[in-house]
């Protein structure tokens, strides 16, 4: 049987689209109070100003299904690339024999002829070995015209005719202020049969001219229309977002502004842009903040204007747009420094511009002078692909930070690398962490357990206690944000050496024992949740219990297992050697 493989349709998507380019950090769209002011204008916002695939249908079998189709006559699914035909695409496609039909229905579809003016299908199909007369056509039907168009894909003159995906790929149909209720693809039979010929058809594209901006208007679904002004943002277009939005299946766009927005993903969910700008508001001047980003930022991705400064910076002027960073020093920490010599000042002076200044997954404190004249900054990456997915990790360098008390090794400064809240329970037990975030809340630093049901809101950072190098290991979910954990600013540096160690009180224990093959927990107080995993963190079973008595057959062939068990606001990690 065929291994079922994640699909996220991105290569054909991209090669199907008209090119633009747009610096997304332009000035005028950094102020989300204008953004719909901005969207509704034509000038700022022409009605047509790209052409891109809105809806995307596919044959794999975990994508989400965008139309209903029905195919009749023979047909099978299959990886061309695998079969050597050139221009595939690394996704499943249907093959269709002379005498079969691929249909959609399109009635189901939330279109609105407001929201564009033009549109057209496109689809990318190849043909292998097919003889004289079997020819593929197009059908569409349109119920106000009362009316079905038919049309000519390919004909076919001569005997053993193939074509791999680039030779044939074109636009079936345009539209003007209207769509079809239904499209067909049907391969005619020949008079002289081949015995091996077929078409294989990878995906079916419907692309729009809409205008380059959209912006989210409510939260809810990325891919419902009601929810934008223009659309969903797809690959060359700009999505503006503030508020919440899931995303449960691919999404492309070219890049996108965000603001307070929380981007969550499902388990099928994925994200791709070419570009992302975060705003941030500092919701006072002149004190420090924990933050980070989802992405690298770059000196040249900060707002264009603030100036980088340190201690040694001129701020005599009436209004100083400056802004200042600061970050953690765990090795200095261990090794018995002062408050102050544990946060580190980054200084222009001695900064290498071809470095990120912020790297994704770590965590910082940062702050504005007192006397800058706005509280709202950009900061945009450098323009490499992002790419989000519902598993990531998150690299912790705590080797060197080993030299001294135990209270004070191993301390290190995360970042949340989601555009999203991120629960605790996404994040995996692992032997090498003490099993805690640590989060300042305006007087020390609070411990939460890794593994409850406590969320990190977007830009968050937090402390970890490590005993090595190690990695930070995160499935995504869609995060309840009802038990949002938010930190507090620094007014000073003075005394803030970071976390101390540890909960001051016990921790409550866990009655459990192996027998065999089994975990076996004798008085659960309450249900909850049993998370196996391996020793590198892939999952490996989940499964709810009740309160009482429990017994859990755990997995066979594994060396180490890490077992976390979730009970009411409680989360123990059990490690288990397999004989």
């Amino acid at each position: 049987m065929k291994t079922t493989r994640k699909y996220y349709p991105w290569a054909f998507i991209a090669a199907f689209q008209l090119v633009v380019n747009v610096s997304v950090a332009q000035s005028k769209w950094t102020n989300p109070e204008d953004w719909e002011t901005l969207v509704s204008n034509k000038r700022e916002n022409p009605t047509e100003a790209v052409k891109d695939t809105i809806f995307l249908q596919g044959f794999d079998e975990e994508e989400y299904n965008i139309w209903d189709y029905t195919v009749t006559g023979k047909h099978d699914f299959f990886y061309p690339k695998e079969e050597g035909i050139r221009g595939a695409s690394d996704s499943r496609a249907i093959r269709l024999y002379p005498g079969s039909t691929l249909s959609f229905n399109f009635e189901s579809l939330p279109y609105d002829k407001t929201a564009s003016k033009r549109s057209e299908i496109n689809i990318p199909f190849a043909v292998q070995h097919v003889n004289t007369g079997e020819h593929l056509y197009y059908f569409g039907n349109w119920a106000y015209r009362n009316e079905q168009i038919e049309t000519d894909v390919l004909k076919i003159g001569k005997d053993d005719v193939s074509y791999y995906f680039r030779q044939t790929s074109k636009c079936l149909a345009h539209f003007q202020y209207t769509e079809p209720d239904s499209l067909a693809l049907m391969v005619y039979e020949g008079t002289n049969p081949s015995d091996t010929g077929y078409y294989c058809v990878d995906s079916v594209l419907w692309k729009f001219y809409a205008p380059l901006y959209t912006l989210l208007t409510s939260s809810g679904n990325w891919f419902d229309w009601n929810n934008w002004t223009h659309l969903y943002p797809t690959p060359h277009r700009i999505g503006l977002i503030q508020g919440e939005v899931t995303i449960d299946r691919p999404a492309i766009c070219q890049s996108l502004m965000t603001y307070h927005a929380d981007i969550q993903f499902t388990s099928q969910g994925a994200l791709r842009t070419s570009g992302m700008t975060s705003l941030y508001t500092f919701p006072e001047k002149g004190k420090w903040y924990f933050l980070s980003f989802p992405f690298d930022v770059y000196l040249e991705g900060v707002d264009e204007d603030f100036e980088w400064g340190d201690a040694s910076t001129d701020t005599s002027s009436k209004a100083a747009n400056i802004f200042y960073v600061r970050e953690y020093d765990g090795v200095s920490r261990s090794a018995g420094g002062e408050s102050e010599a544990n946060w580190r000042v980054l200084s222009p002076d001695s900064f290498d511009a071809s470095q990120p200044l912020f790297r994704k997954g770590k965590g910082y404190l940062v702050a504005i002078d007192e006397t800058s004249d706005t509280s709202t900054l950009a900061f945009t990456s450098s323009g490499e692909t992002l790419e989000f997915t519902t598993e990531m990790r998150i690299p912790i360098e705590a080797d060197e930070a080993q030299m001294g008390d135990e209270a004070d090794n191993g301390w290190f400064l995360c970042g949340n690398p989601y555009p999203s809240s991120l629960s605790l329970s996404e994040i995996q037990p692992n032997p090498y962490l003490d099993g805690h975030v640590y989060v300042y809340d305006g007087s020390g630093y609070e411990a939460y357990a890794i593994g409850s049901e406590h969320s990190l809101p977007p830009h968050a950072a937090f402390f970890v206690k490590a005993t090595g190098n190690t990695e930070l290991t995160i499935y995504k979910e869609k995060t309840d944000t009802r038990s949002l954990i938010t930190s507090s600013a620094l007014s000073s540096l003075a005394l803030q050496r970071g976390p101390v160690t540890g909960i001051e009180s016990p921790a409550p224990s866990l009655l459990y024992r192996i027998e065999g093959n089994e975990l076996v927990l004798p008085s659960l107080d309450s249900p909850g949740w049993v998370v196996i995993y391996n020793l590198q963190g892939k999952l490996l079973r989940k499964l709810s219990v009740s309160s009482g008595s429990v017994r859990v057959a755990l997995p066979l062939h594994h060396e180490m297992l890490l077992i976390q068990v979730r009970t009411g606001t409680q989360t123990f990690v059990l490690k288990h050697r397999t004989n």
